[in-house]
């Protein structure tokens, strides 16, 4: 019986020799199955276009001490200043009202003071983003206009260039599947619109009061357009 279980100790040390691994300080990592299943990737676009559209407000004041002569004058600088904008091929409908007050005016110094009425009439106008507005500005500037309240690039068709965007999110995501698939053939089995934002960020806008300022040089800029898709991809 003693023979026995020594002969059983022995054969289980044998067997635990046997199974035992070596440690060991790599890490093995299997490569992915990827030839039944699906591939996600996102897919990311930025695309740079010039803004097609400015719009400026351009103001006109005018003080005296009766209020029709204010009016007057007022009415009368406004009309030279649509002249000119007209003569400039700014169409006339493009040209509106965007601000109109008239109020009295008092010299606070003197206790409260009547001095007189002040007329101010705001007008924005639309034109295309590529017009010299600087020189623009100048010749409003000499016929009469007291305050530029801010010159605003736009983009008319925001759909169009957020389109072309996401045509070339698409584009990505496909480049990033074929590196993936590896030589396997696939085919797109459902699209993710991501973070949807069709309206543009404005590279650059231009505010201010001054006539000295707004008669420099003002740039247009771009406008950063982006789009986002998750695309699944099944390999076939």
């Amino acid at each position: 019986m003693k023979k026995f279980f020594i002969s059983a100790i022995c054969l289980l040390l044998m067997i635990g020799t046997l199974v035992c691994i070596p440690k060991t300080n790599k890490t093995v990592f299997a490569a992915p199955e990827i030839s039944s299943g699906e591939i996600i990737v996102i897919g990311s676009s930025e695309i740079k276009v010039a803004p097609d559209t400015v719009t400026v407000t351009v103001g006109v004041d005018t003080r005296n001490e009766d209020a029709s002569v204010a009016e007057s004058e007022n009415r009368t600088k406004v009309n030279e200043i649509i002249n000119i904008l007209v003569g400039n091929g700014i169409k006339r409908e493009n040209i509106k009202t965007a601000n109109y007050n008239m109020y009295r005016r008092y010299n606070y110094q003197q206790g409260e003071e009547f001095i007189g009425y002040q007329v101010s009439n705001m007008l924005s106008f639309s034109t295309s983003a590529d017009r010299d507005i600087s020189a623009l500005l100048s010749s409003l500037t000499e016929a009469g206009i007291t305050t530029v309240s801010g010159v605003t690039f736009s983009l008319t068709n925001h759909e169009k260039a957020y389109n072309e965007a996401l045509a070339s999110a698409l584009a990505n995501a496909e480049s990033k599947v074929a590196a993936i698939a590896g030589g396997k053939q696939y085919r797109l089995k459902k699209l993710t619109e991501e973070n949807y934002a069709p309206v543009c960020s404005l590279a650059r806008v231009y505010a201010g009061s001054a006539l000295s300022e707004s008669t420099n040089a003002i740039e247009k800029g771009d406008y950063s357009v982006t789009a986002t898709i998750k695309a699944v991809f099944e390999i076939i």
